[in-house]
């Protein structure tokens, strides 16, 4: 009694602080999600504003000196000569310069931006995935204390069993009957246990499902922000999207992955009739035999009995049913 009191009492335990480590962890979650949206915000958007500003200012700048440039050239040679045209080309050349410097410095900052945020997200992920590890460890304990308890039920089960089977003039039906009940008790016991085992199975398997999907998400990530590092447009967007797309895929395989328990492979026992076939056998050799009668016999039961030798009559009916039923309780025993 006091080994079953401590056993509930540390599954009452390990419970409460799974709750709350789970709790704990569908807080990193949610800031995790909150810090991705960061980033796919930082993705879309391709300039920032205070760049934009500056290189604007920048610009305003430099096309009024190519204004006062062009103005100068113009009073003193003249409109559409050689010297203006050359003028014209050469400012052109200015200001795309300064559009890819800032361009450049914009996308610099876009990018170490965007793997801040990836390495917040990973801290999540990390603490997340640490207590993942105690999550399991607690289902470890859970599912040790499932099958030590079923162990000691089917135990129980069996002394029962074998203490009813011992009583003295059972006849082969009672003993039947006797193995039927208890086939029936162990089976409850182990669809119990399975179905429990299963519970905290699926659980760890959703964190880890989930987990996989949230590595590959920043995986996927971080490749996309390397391959629009690595090279210039349009490339880098070319290549950013194929990355994109692989890691899709393998986020998708991950998702359709579905929970498969043990629980609903343990079927009841089956104590089905014998076919009619067999009976009809023995009915119809006892008919021609003589009528309405039956052919008796007489055998030996030391199996049915337990201790000691007994000799029961019984007709070939009765043996065919049992010869049967034994079989099928000897298939329930294997369960």
């Amino acid at each position: 009694k006091q080994h079953g009191e401590n056993a509930e009492l540390l599954e009452q335990l390990d419970i409460k602080q799974e709750r709350e480590l789970q709790a704990l962890q569908d807080k990193f979650e949610k800031e995790r999600l909150q810090k991705e949206e960061e980033y796919i915000d930082q993705l879309i958007d391709l300039r920032l504003n205070n760049m934009e500003e500056g290189k604007e200012k920048e610009l305003a700048i430099l096309r009024n000196k190519h204004q006062q440039e062009l103005e100068e050239i113009r009073a003193k040679y003249g409109e559409q000569t050689e010297l203006e045209k050359e003028l014209l080309e050469q400012q052109k050349r200015e200001l795309q310069e300064v559009e890819a410097e800032f361009d450049a410095q914009a996308n610099e900052e876009k990018i170490a931006q965007a793997n801040e945020t990836l390495a917040t997200i990973q801290g999540y992920l990390d603490q997340a995935n640490q207590i993942n590890d105690v999550l399991n460890e607690i289902g470890d304990r859970r599912k040790d204390r499932l099958e030590k308890q079923s162990d000691e039920q089917l135990e129980t089960i069996e002394k029962n069993k074998k203490l009813e089977l011992s009583q003295e003039n059972l006849s082969a039906q009672e003993k039947i009957r006797i193995e039927q009940k208890f086939a029936m008790q162990e089976f409850e016991v182990k669809k119990k246990t399975a179905e429990a085992t299963d519970r905290i199975n699926k659980k760890a398997f959703q964190r880890e499902k989930a987990f996989k999907l949230a590595k590959i998400g920043i995986d996927t990530a971080a490749a996309v922000v390397g391959a629009l590092a690595a090279a210039p447009p349009p490339v880098n967007f070319i290549n950013a999207g194929i990355v994109g797309a692989i890691g899709a895929a393998q986020a998708v395989l991950v998702a359709t992955q579905k929970f498969e328990g043990t629980a609903g492979t343990i079927q009841p026992p089956s104590f089905d009739a014998p076919s009619s076939s067999g009976a009809g056998a023995s009915g119809g050799a006892a008919a021609s035999g003589g009528g309405s009668s039956q052919n008796n016999i007489t055998t030996l039961t030391d199996p049915l009995v337990g201790e000691g030798t007994g000799k029961v009559v019984l007709s070939m009916v009765e043996v065919n049913e049992m010869q049967q039923e034994m079989i099928q309780i000897d298939d329930v025993a294997t369960l």
